[in-house]
């Protein structure tokens, strides 16, 4: 039990170093994150692997692979089409309600984890 005492000070202390006076906080907020982050990264490989080429053909037949129909709107900006799609899917794979920002924030770390994954691998 001693270690995982010493896991969670050096976080905090870390966090300390970091953030100043509101590390705790910072650690609440990656508790509430990690799970979000952990099945978001499916979802945004998925879709990577669905949009190689990230044409409105392929992000639309990713939104219908999906199951969501008749939401994509041709010609909108493909990387918020991607990321809005990441996250109606982490949303609905969710049991309980999603805050935006926090959605927001575990797709991009999702995604910054399979670009970096992706990067070793090449």
């Amino acid at each position: 039990m001693k270690w995982i005492k010493n896991v969670f000070n050096s976080a905090s202390s870390f966090f300390g170093k970091l953030f100043d006076t509101d590390s705790d906080g910072f650690l609440v907020l990656i508790e509430k994150i990690s799970p979000l982050v952990n099945k978001a990264y499916p979802i945004v490989k998925k879709i990577a692997a669905l949009t190689p080429n990230k044409t409105d053909d392929a992000i639309l037949a990713a939104y219908e692979s999906m199951g969501f129909i008749g939401v994509f709107e041709a010609g909108s900006d493909k990387s918020l089409a991607l990321r809005d799609l990441a996250k109606k899917a982490l949303t609905a794979a969710h049991p309980d309600p999603v805050a935006d920002y926090l959605a927001h924030a575990a797709i991009e770390l999702a995604y910054s984890k399979f670009k970096e994954t992706s990067k070793k691998n090449e």
